[in-house]
């Protein structure tokens, strides 16, 4: 790894006292003995440990000089729709460190108007008449990006109104704003609500999205549409139908630190992903240091077809790799489950050996969650800890929060032995 290898001893011992956070595994393990700390590995498969050197080389470089971003986005399900994982993982990337007090906040998508469970982490407001679209339900035929939804209005009184909560839960400031939505003649143009404070706006039809530039730094925004800008448009027919699609914004401020986007989708399956024209163009907007995928649970929970499963995801993480070849890619495995909260899901190691194996054919490495949190039977173990959901499938907040620190710890550990070595 270049720029690593000449770290001494000393340094070494001080970034690890940087990432004090997390409680590690053998810290929960006197909590929770049924953890497998043994287990809690980023696992390289095929040359995916030279892949990795990207994103670590990002996170030395924020760590030693303050500079760069490091951007990470977790896509999934409901595990990360609800954001209480992504949540604490902001937490324990951002610390304490003056390196990492700021970064951007990432990707969000208005869920609310969608009419599903929205995050905490942020509120959404609207008003106007709204119709959405997510993969899961969708025939594949509409336009769909990053996050996997859309939501599309041709009301003329529609808005849009995002702000963070002050207490509890990571918040950013920003000084730019990106949406990406659809472009054509017959689309309204996007407007700031904040125009005071609008320094620029540009909008980049080729790539589907319009940029705000701001003078001062906002913690909350206001989208309005001007659709008497369509009918300023010569060649646009007479009557037709002016309607906006917004498929996800992008909250940027170029500061240093690190970003984590959720991008889950309640009931999402690997192929519902790949319904998503959009993913490609979008990536390579965000640029990505590290690329997450969290998928398995809805795959596997009913009519699981090991073929398919194996063949979507190799055909999702080659579409990721045609756009970002040098980005690594981390597959983790999903948790015990029971169907119908009593029956054990016998499919879910055959399902979990086929995620090894796609990680290996293409280079990307595993985080094997299902075997850290105690392998199978272990989800009643986690309920009577009163860390899982009774529905025996989904976590509380405060067991979703203990799978991020596992998982933040298996990354740092990862990192660490990377460059002392």
């Amino acid at each position: 790894m270049n720029g690593t290898k000449h770290i001494g001893i000393t340094y070494f011992f001080a970034i690890l006292t940087q990432f004090v956070g997390a409680q590690t595994c053998e810290q929960h393990e006197h909590s929770y003995p049924f953890l497998r700390c043994g287990d809690n590995e980023i696992k390289h498969k095929g040359r995916s440990s030279e892949k990795f050197e990207f994103f670590y080389e990002k996170l030395l470089k924020l760590q030693v000089h303050g500079t760069g971003c490091l951007n990470i986005l977790h896509f999934g399900d409901s595990h990360i729709q609800a954001d209480h994982l992504p949540n604490r993982m902001r937490q324990l990337l951002l610390g304490d460190q003056t390196a990492w007090s700021e970064g951007d906040r990432g990707v969000i998508f208005p869920f609310t108007v969608a009419k599903t469970n929205n995050p905490h982490s942020y509120i959404v407001d609207y008003s106007g008449e709204w119709s959405s679209v997510r993969n899961v339900k969708s025939d594949g035929s509409e336009n769909l990006g990053l996050t996997g939804m859309s939501i599309s209005t041709s009301d003329p009184s529609a808005m849009l109104k995002i702000t963070q909560p002050q207490t509890g839960y990571v918040t950013s400031s920003f000084t730019s704003i990106r949406v990406f939505h659809s472009v054509g003649q017959n689309v309204p143009k996007i407007l700031l609500g904040q125009s005071d404070n609008l320094m620029f706006q540009t909008t980049n039809e080729s790539r589907g999205y319009t940029l705000f530039g701001l003078k001062e730094s906002m913690d909350s925004l206001s989208i309005v549409f001007d659709f008497n800008f369509v009918e300023l448009a010569s060649s646009v027919e007479k009557n037709a139908t002016q309607e906006i699609s917004i498929y996800g914004i992008s909250l940027e401020s170029g500061n240093a630190g690190s970003t984590y986007s959720a991008l889950g989708v309640n009931g999402a399956r690997v192929k519902d992903l790949l319904k998503s024209n959009l993913l490609e163009k979008q990536l390579s907007v965000v640029e990505p240091s590290l690329i997450i995928l969290s998928y398995g649970t809805n795959d596997v929970y009913q009519n699981f077809n090991p073929s398919e499963f194996r063949k979507n995801y190799t055909t999702l993480i080659r579409r990721i790799r045609s756009e970002l070849p040098h980005v690594p890619i981390l597959l983790t495995t999903p948790g015990d489950a029971l169907k119908d909260r009593t029956q054990p899901i016998k499919e879910l190691p055959q399902l979990i050996k086929i995620i090894h194996d796609v990680a290996k054919a293409n280079d990307c490495a595993v985080w094997d969650f299902y075997t850290v949190m105690g392998g199978k039977g272990s989800i009643n173990e986690w309920f009577q800890a009163n860390l899982a959901n009774s529905d025996n499938l989904h976590f509380i907040k405060k067991g979703y929060e203990l799978q991020a620190d596992l998982l933040f710890q298996a990354l740092i550990q990862n990192y660490l032995n990377t460059i002392k070595n």
